[in-house]
C-alpha cells in the first residue's frame, strides 16, 4: 500500500528501496535525508544532498547543478523493472550510498542572498554512517573563553567567574535575526542568509583562530552553553524562552557567513537541572560547508531569532553565559581528494516557458524601525511605527504556455511576506506575520475574440497577542469578463479562523 506524508517516524518502518534527495537550504528539511540514510543503511537508501532550496534539484536556482531526472529514472529502472524481462534496460552501476555537495563561500564580498549556482565539490561515501564516522573522528572541539575566543579544551571544563560572565542582551523588542533570511525558501527572491554582522553585533560571539588549511565541515555541529539564571527577573508572567546558536565563517575582511544554526528550548532542558545554572545543548542543522584557509569559525549565541522564531509570548528572564563549548564535525585532511567525485551529472536542459515579463527579485533594505523588501511591480513595503518590520514583496513575472492547439495561457504571480513586532496590549511586543500569494491566469482560446482570465488570491496571517495565537486564512477567486482586465467578478470567497489560547507559564 502507499501512504502519503513524510517518514518522520523513522526509517525502521520503511521496507522498500529509497531515493532521498535533500536540500540544505530547504528550511526544516536539511536533517531529513541524513537521518533517513542513517536509519535505513546503504543497502536500502541512495542519498544525495546539496545546498538546494525547497524545490527539485534540477529546478532549484540555488545549489549545485544536478541531473535529478536522470537519477530518478535510473532508480526506477533498477527497482521497478522485471529483471527477467529481456526488454528491460540495463541498469547502471550502483551509485554510492551517499553523495554530498560541499559548498564553498565566495572568497570576496558578502554571502549570495539571491539564488545562484554554488561553488564547491562533491564527495561520496559508502553509507551515511561511514561519513558520520569520518567526520566524527576529525571533529573539532573548542571551548568558550571569557575573552570571547574558541580555544582548545583545557584540563577540566572552563568556567567563567562572575565578573567575566557574558550577559545575553537581545530581547523580543530588539531581536537578533535581521540577517537570518527566510526560514522556508523557494528561492524566488533575496531570501538566503546575508552578512551576519548585524546579528553578530547583538549576540555573544566566540571566535576561533584562523584556519590553517581548507576544512570541509559536514554534519550537525553541537553547541553546549552553560548559563546562569537572573533570578531577580523571575516573575509569574516570565518564561524561559530559547537559546539560539549560529555557527558562522568569518572572512579576513570581517564578513560573516552563516554555516548553520540550532535552537533549544530552555525550559525543556533546564527543568530537570538543579541550582542557579543549567547546561543547554543546541543541536545545529546538518550542513556541508568548506571553511577556507585564513577564515575563522564563530559561534554566536542569542535568545531570539526573529522572524525565524516567534518571540516568547511570556517574555523571558535574562541569562548569563558562564561557560560553553562546541563540537564541529569535519573531514580529515585528504579525505575530499580520496572520496571526491570528479563528475556528477548536471541537470538536463528543460524547455522553459516563454517569458512575457521577467521576474524581479526583491530589493533588501535593512534597519531597525522598518525593514523593507519591495519589487518594482508589486505593492511597496510596509511602513509602521513598530519596533521592527520585515516586508518582502516579489514579482514572479509573467510566463506563457500552450494550453491547446491554437490557444495559450499566461500565468502572472506576485508573492508578499511581511512580519512585524508591534506593542502588545499588556506591554511588551506581539508578533504579526502575513503571507499573500496572487496569481492571474489569462487564457486565449483558438478564436482571438474569445478571451478570459481567472485570478486567485490566497492569504494567511498569524498574530501572537499576549500569548494567544490567532490564525486567519482566506481564499478568493475572480474572473475577468471580456477584454477589460480592470473589471473582475468574484466567483468564490471563503475565510477560516482559529485561535489557540495562550500557554500556561
Amino acid at each position: 500500500s502507499v501512504r502519503s506524508g513524510s517518514g518522520g517516524g523513522g526509517g525502521n518502518t520503511i521496507a522498500v528501496p529509497v531515493l532521498s534527495v535533500g536540500g540544505m537550504n530547504g528550511g526544516g528539511y536539511s536533517n531529513s535525508t541524513p537521518r533517513l540514510a542513517r536509519d535505513l543503511g546503504a543497502d536500502q537508501v541512495t542519498a544525495v544532498m546539496g545546498s538546494w532550496v525547497h524545490n527539485y534539484p534540477h529546478l532549484s536556482q540555488a545549489g549545485p547543478s544536478f541531473g535529478f531526472l536522470a537519477e530518478a529514472l535510473a532508480f526506477w529502472q533498477t527497482h521497478l523493472y522485471d529483471t527477467n524481462d529481456a526488454a528491460a534496460p540495463v541498469s547502471a552501476a550502483k551509485p554510492p550510498g551517499v553523495r554530498v555537495h560541499v559548498q564553498r563561500p565566495p572568497l570576496e564580498g558578502a554571502p549570495v542572498t539571491a539564488p545562484d549556482r554554488a561553488d564547491g565539490y562533491w564527495i561520496a561515501e559508502e553509507s551515511q554512517r561511514c561519513l558520520d564516522d569520518a567526520a566524527s573522528a576529525a571533529a573539532m572541539t573548542l571551548e568558550f573563553t571569557p575573552a570571547g575566543a574558541l580555544a582548545a579544551p583545557a584540563a577540566g571544563a572552563m568556567r567563567f567567574d562572575a565578573a567575566a560572565a557574558v550577559r545575553l542582551t537581545d530581547t523580543p523588542a530588539n531581536p537578533v535575526g535581521v540577517a537570518s533570511g527566510r526560514w522556508f525558501t523557494f528561492g524566488d527572491g533575496n531570501d538566503l542568509p546575508g552578512d551576519q554582522r548585524p546579528d553578530d553585533d547583538k549576540s555573544a560571539c566566540f571566535d576561533a583562530a584562523p584556519a590553517t588549511a581548507e576544512t570541509p565541515i559536514i554534519g550537525a555541529p553541537h553547541v553546549r552553553v552553560t548559563v546562569a539564571f537572573d533570578h531577580a527577573a523571575a516573575a509569574p508572567n516570565v518564561g524561559e524562552g530559547v537559546v539560539v546558536a549560529r555557527l558562522c565563517a568569518v572572512a579576513p575582511d570581517g564578513v560573516s557567513h552563516r554555516i548553520t544554526y540550532g535552537i533549544a528550548d530552555v525550559k525543556q532542558q533546564s527543568q530537570h537541572q538543579q541550582g542557579a545554572e543549567a547546561v543547554i545543548d543546541v543541536e545545529c542543522n546538518y550542513c556541508a560547508f568548506s571553511l577556507p584557509a585564513g577564515w575563522r569559525l564563530r559561534v554566536a549565541v542569542s535568545r531570539t531569532y526573529w522572524p525565524v522564531v516567534t518571540p516568547d509570548p511570556l517574555q523571558f528572564r535574562q541569562l548569563e553565559i558562564v561557560g560553553g563549548s562546541t563540537t564541529i564535525p569535519a573531514l580529515p585532511a585528504g579525505y575530499a581528494a580520496r572520496n571526491g567525485l570528479r563528475l556528477v551529472a548536471a541537470a538536463a536542459a528543460i524547455p522553459a516557458l516563454e517569458i512575457v515579463a521577467a521576474a524581479r527579485n526583491a530589493v533588501v533594505r535593512r534597519g531597525m524601525g522598518v525593514r523593507t523588501e519591495e519589487s518594482p511591480r508589486a505593492a511597496g513595503g510596509v511602513t509602521s511605527e513598530a519596533p521592527l518590520v520585515v516586508s518582502r514583496s516579489v514579482d514572479l513575472g509573467v510566463r506563457r504556455l500552450d494550453s491547446q492547439p491554437g490557444g495559450q495561457l499566461t500565468v502572472e504571480g506576485i508573492s508578499v511576506d511581511s512580519s512585524a513586532l508591534v506593542p502588545a496590549p499588556s506591554g511588551g511586543v506581539s508578533h504579526e506575520q502575513r503571507v499573500e500569494r496572487r496569481s492571474v491566469v489569462s487564457g486565449m482560446l483558438p478564436s482571438p475574440a474569445d478571451t478570459t482570465a481567472a485570478e486567485t488570491e490566497v492569504a494567511a496571517s498569524m498574530k501572537v497577542v499576549d500569548g494567544a495565537y490567532h490564525f486567519t486564512t482566506s481564499l478568493e477567486a475572480f474572473v475577468h469578463d471580456g477584454s477589460n482586465a480592470t473589471q473582475r467578478r468574484a466567483v468564490f470567497s471563503q475565510r477560516w479562523t482559529e485561535v489557540v489560547p495562550a500557554p500556561s507559564p
